[in-house]
């Protein structure tokens, strides 16, 4: 059994750390750049290379652009675009779903290296397939440049397509998370567009049933018409406390409560000197399923109390919401 010269124990060790920092980091950011960068930063420290990048593979499926990388000059991370040749290394990487090593550029015959790698010296290289999700064509390619002719070793290239692996990871949740925040944004746009069209038409009801309680001599059926109105008020206030809430499913039942009495008082033919309303109402957050049947409850409250109530002595009712 021999032993394993120091040097390799120091560069597996290197080699794991940099997976276990960039898989904490990935978790963590939302930043898909970011985390193509720190990929790049962290497996050009492990491998010991002066440039590492990643490759995007474009919509066409013909070419890959620079989208990320460390040791570059300016004008290569997101502008610089090659094609995804075969006789390129980039492109044969592709073809074979293979790790593809270059250990000299002098030596090489398998394919030619990109002008812009010719430009920063790069004499070998290792590049690796970032696969794409279950089913679908890879991302694009993880690459690390030595400006010096370099023998990779077996577990360089092992750590190197594993890496690839969790980069791929990382792009799929990432893209998953755009999606699906995309999917709520146009979920709250609906959202608003109904609940306008639904206030607008709650208005509009209460706006004629309140025309016709005018015009009516009849007392039974203004009072049956105020109680409609009453009824359409309580859903017309629950519309105007989820649209003012954070959340599209819950209420503050203190505040709603609160709103729908004293809409009821403003309505009542009880004089302010005779009526008197005291609200003592916690925040209590409600889904709105609640919402609706205790807002009625409390309408028909005030209504039959300001209905019933004495003429000759002042009525003060008591709203108390404890959580």
């Amino acid at each position: 059994m021999f032993a394993v010269p120091r040097t390799e124990i120091d560069a597996l060790l290197e080699q794991r750390e940099a997976i276990v920092a960039f898989g904490r980091m990935a978790l963590q950011s939302s930043d898909l750049n970011a985390i193509l960068t720190e990929a790049c930063r962290l497996t050009s420290r492990a491998l010991e290379t002066e440039l590492a990048k990643v490759m995007e593979l474009r919509e066409d499926g013909q070419s890959l652009r620079v989208v990320a990388g460390v040791g570059w000059q300016d004008g290569i991370v997101g502008e610089e675009t090659v094609p995804a040749l075969q006789s390129s290394s980039e492109g044969f990487a592709l073809a074979t779903g293979k790790p593809v090593v270059s250990e000299s550029e002098r030596s090489e015959e398998r394919f030619d290296y990109a002008d812009f790698l010719k430009r920063h010296g790069v004499k070998a290289m290792v590049n690796v397939v970032i696969p794409g999700a279950d089913g679908q064509r890879p991302y694009g390619l993880l690459q690390v440049d030595s400006t010096k002719p370099r023998d990779f070793s077996k577990n360089d290239v092992e750590f190197l397509q594993s890496y690839a692996n969790l980069v791929g990871a990382a792009v799929d949740r990432h893209v998953y998370s755009e999606r699906l925040a995309e999917s709520l944004r146009v979920q709250e746009r609906l959202f608003d567009e109904l609940q306008h069209r639904v206030k607008n038409n709650i208005a509009t009801i209460a706006s004629i049933l309140r025309m016709k309680a005018r015009r009516t001599a009849n007392p039974a059926v203004k009072t049956e018409l105020a109680d409609v109105i009453s009824r359409i008020e309580v859903l017309a206030e629950l519309h105007r406390n989820l649209a003012a809430s954070s959340r599209t499913d819950r209420v503050d039942l203190g505040g709603y409560l609160s709103a729908i009495v004293s809409n009821v008082a403003a309505f009542s033919e009880v004089t302010d000197e005779a009526f008197r309303l005291e609200v003592d109402a916690d925040r209590v957050q409600v889904g709105s399923d609640m919402a609706i049947p205790l807002g009625l409850v409390a309408n028909e409250f005030v209504t039959n109390s300001l209905k019933h109530g004495s003429r000759t002595d002042e009525i003060v009712l008591t709203l108390r919401l404890t959580e």
